[in-house]
């Protein structure tokens, strides 16, 4: 999704780069200054900034691009299956993990921060900015997505997404 968003956000922010440049993409290992000497920029998923050492550069916060641009949050992934596909005690137990993983996101995050060398507070802050649960705002995030992706040629048609609920174990938002 990231490359996709990556392409949307440049052909939406800077048009003249699109044309006169054709955006494409090139699979590297994710090393900065090896990318930058193989292209013009670099796409690098980062779980908090500066992690990869690259202050000294100009950079682009996709997700805050994305904000800006459609003033909605960007969602960075979800659990897709079809209804007949996944029986319901699997779909209760990915809710169950997920209201699972969203309890202890707090104690997550001071890990990471403690092996990664990182501020705890900061670390605390940046995970609590993230929600676990598709509300209105992030489907229609989702569907603006979509619509985009298949605007800039991305997509070949616009998916129907359906959302079903379970009854037996209703998301926490703790």
């Amino acid at each position: 999704t990231e490359l996709v968003l990556a392409s949307i956000i440049l052909r939406e922010k800077f048009p003249n780069l699109h044309s006169s440049h054709k955006i494409s993409f090139k699979p590297m290992m994710p090393n900065i200054r090896a990318m930058l000497a193989q292209a013009d920029a670099a796409l690098v998923l980062e779980s908090f900034p500066d992690e990869h050492g690259a202050t000294q550069l100009f950079a682009l916060d996709l997700a805050e691009e994305w904000a800006d641009l459609t003033e909605l949050p960007y969602v960075h992934g979800f659990w897709v299956a079809r209804e007949e596909d996944l029986p319901t005690v699997y779909a209760e137990r990915l809710v169950a993990a997920a209201n699972e993983g969203v309890s202890a996101r707090r104690t997550i995050a001071e890990a990471y921060a403690l092996r990664k060398g990182f501020s705890v507070e900061s670390a605390r802050t940046k995970v609590e900015q993230f929600d676990f649960f598709l509300d209105d705002r992030e489907q229609e995030s989702l569907s603006e997505f979509f619509r985009q992706a298949f605007y800039h040629g991305i997509l070949g048609d616009i998916p129907d997404l359906n959302f079903f609920d379970l009854p037996s174990s209703a998301p926490s938002k703790n």
